[in-house]
């Protein structure tokens, strides 16, 4: 069972898992791999969570090229 504050510590907390799935909505996989990652979330473990975590933040959409979603700062950092 997962709870906010897991006592076994090879079972992530719902904090994680709903950082995970953030970075799987926000990733450059096509939807059918972010849905297969979705449901594959249920039953890992933390090393596969992390694997999974490592995995997706190379593979964000960047906010200026890809999402339109950016900010000043951001903008001006890219352009240096």
């Amino acid at each position: 069972m997962i709870t906010a504050t897991n006592t076994e510590p090879d079972e992530p907390t719902i904090q994680r898992l709903s950082y995970v799935e953030g970075l799987i909505r926000n990733s450059t996989f096509d939807h059918e791999t972010q849905a297969q990652m979705e449901r594959d979330l249920r039953g890992m473990t933390e090393g596969e969570l992390l694997d999974m975590e490592l995995r997706l933040i190379v593979n964000q959409l960047d906010n200026i090229f890809e999402r339109g979603n950016y900010s000043q700062t951001e903008l001006k950092n890219r352009l240096k």
